[in-house]
């Protein structure tokens, strides 16, 4: 069975705009490419804009998805701030005697299910002896009936929340699938334009990274020769008995024990 491609740790609406840049900057130098390297696959180099619009559009159809989720955070931000007022109100019952100690046992987890049950179980129980504790809380019975409401939509709505992430599978499937893909162009184009510009040191204006961030700049030959030729904090020459006319020799000959490491 093929591994699921992992999901893109890129922003993907970045890497892929950027990835179309790189193709229409490459485009000039496909003559080149083919002269001057035969054996690159040409059709891997060209795919490279339509494996992008690929990607964008899985990161769309992704996106979508996804967004239908987001409502949940701002419900559940409403339905905690109601039970915090729904149980300040039991607990004024409670102290004036409207209410029995224990009418209503909350869980006080933050849990969507448990809060949505603390909710209902709070409302049922105003409800019920509304008489009594109308007048106490404001005699807004209409009240109670909404967030009452608004706890049973959030629950159809946990239900609801579930099976996107299920579907979501579907999306998220695709758009690892096209990133790959995409990516495969991309790094081959990367590469094909580094060895073509290498004497230029400019192949970050045909192809700039997706990474974020530059190319680190190559050094120049004239730096490195300077560096080369004025070397720092090298150690001081051994010399040994058994050496004449000056020469830096080992005094006994060195036969290494072992392969050197790569």
């Amino acid at each position: 069975m093929a591994q699921e491609p992992p999901a893109p740790t890129l922003d993907v609406n970045t890497a892929a705009t950027v990835m179309l840049t790189v193709a229409a900057n490459v485009e000039p130098l496909m003559a080149d490419i083919q002269a001057q390297l035969p054996l690159i696959d040409m059709a891997l180099l060209r795919d490279l804009a339509v494996r992008a619009e690929a990607l964008l559009f899985t990161q769309s159809l992704h996106s979508y998805t996804f967004a239908s989720t987001n409502g949940l955070e701002d419900a559940a931000k409403r339905l905690l701030e109601e039970r915090r007022i729904l149980s300040t109100e039991v607990s004024l019952a409670v102290m004036r005697g409207v209410l029995p100690d224990g009418a209503v046992t909350l869980s006080g987890s933050i849990a969507y299910q448990d809060m949505a049950q603390d909710v209902r179980g709070m409302c049922t129980v105003l409800l019920a002896n509304w008489d009594a504790i109308g007048p106490a809380i404001g005699g807004r019975r209409e009240r109670i009936t909404e967030v009452m409401a608004l706890a049973d939509q959030f629950v159809k709505d946990i239900a609801a929340a579930d099976q996107i992430k299920d579907r979501l599978a579907g999306p998220a499937a695709l758009r690892a699938a096209a990133f790959q893909l995409a990516l495969e162009s991309y790094r081959e184009i990367d590469r094909v334009v580094s060895f073509l510009r290498f004497h230029h040191d400019d192949a970050g204006k045909f192809v700039p990274t997706i990474y974020g961030g530059g190319r680190p700049k190559r050094k120049s030959a004239k730096n490195t020769s300077d560096e080369e030729a004025t070397p720092t904090n090298q150690p001081a020459p051994v010399t040994s008995a058994a050496t004449t006319g000056g020469a830096n020799v080992p005094a006994n000959k060195v036969t290494p024990t072992g392969g050197f490491g790569v």
